[in-house]
């Protein structure tokens, strides 16, 4: 390389260098904007008032209230915040938003889910498994105010779980008796639930339950044979856990 390419290059690193150390000290511009604080409540489900511990199941529908506020606690209304959630994988996940009022005040409505979940289990014996979340709000700011995050709310996941029970109008049949068997599915808040399709065996042959209510069914047997039979039920609902339960139906005479 001659004197002249020399000369050259170093003209150029010249230029920018004073350009470099311009966006240097650009970056480090502190933010002007008008400093906020954002507040989450507690939500009716927290079982203490430090970290919250609330333990919710699949399919309720959780209610989240707040406050944002600029530094001197001024309201701030018309701003979009967001109910966002730490999970375990680690990942944030946006769980709903909501508007600030007239008063700064926010509520928001997240209907409980797994954040993973993309289908339910067919096979019945295999259960979802319960998920932990740390849940804050947050305000993302905007041009002429800075942002904010919230307080943490720690909660446990747990999915909702289809509970079948079976029984019958006896206990002791003889032959040739009726027999009429009531089954129920009843939801993790004690709530009748249909599920979404149901397998029932009589002695191992499929059988339709005559639903009565929601969530409950009945089903006749007629003319009892002289030995002992047994009745299995598997319900399904898309999202939810699932027990099978089964009752056998003792004959009089029998051993």
């Amino acid at each position: 390389m001659n004197s002249k390419s020399i000369l050259a290059v170093f003209a150029s690193l010249s230029l920018l260098v004073p350009m470099m150390s311009f966006n240097a000290f650009a970056a480090f511009e502190p933010d002007r904007r008008v400093p906020t604080m954002i507040a989450l409540d507690q939500i009716e489900q927290c079982l203490n008032t430090m970290q919250c511990n609330a333990k919710v199941f699949t399919g309720n529908t959780i209610q989240f209230t707040g406050m944002l506020t600029d530094q001197n606690g001024m309201p701030l209304r018309d701003k979009e915040v967001r109910i966002t959630a730490l999970i375990p994988t680690p990942e944030l996940v946006v769980l709903t938003t909501a508007t600030t009022d007239i008063d700064g005040m926010f509520t928001a409505e997240w209907m409980v889910k797994l954040s993973k979940q993309t289908t339910a289990h067919q096979d019945v014996t295999r259960q979802f498994q319960t998920e932990s979340l740390e849940v804050f709000a947050e305000f993302p700011g905007d041009a002429n105010t800075a942002p904010s995050k919230s307080n943490r709310l720690s909660m446990t996941v747990t999915v909702n779980t289809v509970h079948t029970t079976v029984n019958s109008d006896k206990t002791l049949y003889k032959e040739g008796d009726g027999v009429l068997i009531f089954v129920a599915f009843i939801d993790s808040n004690d709530e009748f639930i249909d599920p979404d399709s149901i397998h029932a065996t009589w002695n191992n042959q499929l059988i339709k339950l005559e639903k009565k209510t929601e969530g409950s069914y009945t089903f006749m047997i007629e003319n009892l044979a002289k030995r002992h039979q047994q009745i299995v039920v598997v319900p399904h609902k898309e999202g939810l856990n699932a027990s099978t339960a089964f009752l056998t139906i003792i004959v009089e005479g029998l051993r």
